[in-house]
């Protein structure tokens, strides 16, 4: 009876560490394009910004337009803790899983995505100062006629 119990309570802790590690996981292959698409709008609109000066109605337009933006990473961050939410209660539910263990992993989910938002702005930020990459160029070799 105590083998069966501690061999319980291995494999819920097996199940919530893989649940963590899936989490994790989901939560970079789901953000990591839908950030950057929504990214290259927001260089696309700070480009047109500082090339034309607006006037004063402009700029408010402009001010609404990277508002939208904000809110649409926002709810790019919603969607994305909500998908990887169900995930954890699917699998947490059907294996048994403690109801403190799934509180846990409920709690850790935004801050998982906001971590990884974060990280991909500072990159996506990094990567414009990079120079543009160059062709390589094909030289015609000198002993053929």
């Amino acid at each position: 009876n105590e083998q069966q119990q501690e061999m319980i309570n291995n494999e819920e802790s097996t199940v919530y560490s893989q649940a963590i590690h899936y989490a994790y996981r989901m939560v970079y292959l789901r953000v990591s394009l839908d950030v950057s698409r929504s990214m290259k709008n927001m260089s696309s609109l700070d480009e047109n910004s500082s090339t034309v000066t607006p006037s004063v109605a402009e700029s408010d337009s402009l001010d609404a337009e990277s508002g939208f933006d904000e809110t649409e990473q926002t709810d790019i961050a919603a969607v994305v803790t909500k998908f990887v939410s169900r995930f954890v209660d699917k699998v947490c539910n059907d294996s048994g899983v403690t109801q403190e263990h799934v509180k846990s992993l409920h709690q850790m989910i935004p801050g998982v995505v906001a971590m990884h938002i974060e990280t991909l702005e500072a990159v996506n930020r990094e990567s414009k100062r990079l120079p543009p990459v160059q062709k390589p160029k094909i030289c015609q070799p000198l002993l053929l006629p």
